[in-house]
């Protein structure tokens, strides 16, 4: 359980971060910066929770499949929120953002087969 608290500490700590500089600095240039970097955070933290729950439900099988359906879901999400922070950066690309579009509206797709 120890990681698993490490995690939650760290997402208690990514998620006030990530309030405090909106909340502070909602019209600054580089908030897009930090709330995009708090949000991979966040996406990858909650990946490795998914992970570690899966490991401890290996005795049901439904648990299980549960939390390895979730952490797909938060891969898929991952790299939509990468493409969507460089398409920021790089506006010249811009006529790619379907992409992350795409993966926004089925990001939920691996745990949606769960219900």
């Amino acid at each position: 359980m120890p990681g698993s608290r490490r995690i939650l500490l760290l997402a208690i700590l990514l998620f006030l971060v990530h309030a405090a500089v909106i909340a502070t600095h909602s019209a600054a240039a580089w908030t897009f910066a930090v709330s995009e970097s708090t949000q991979l955070g966040l996406d990858l933290l909650c990946f490795a929770a998914c992970i570690i729950a899966s490991r401890h439900a290996r005795a049901t099988t439904l648990a299980h499949s549960f939390w390895r359906l979730s952490a797909m879901s938060f891969c898929l999400l991952f790299p939509g929120e990468v493409i969507d922070s460089f398409l920021h950066w790089h506006p010249q690309f811009a006529y790619l953002s379907w992409i992350s579009g795409i993966i926004f509206v089925f990001w939920f797709a691996p745990v949606s087969m769960s219900l």
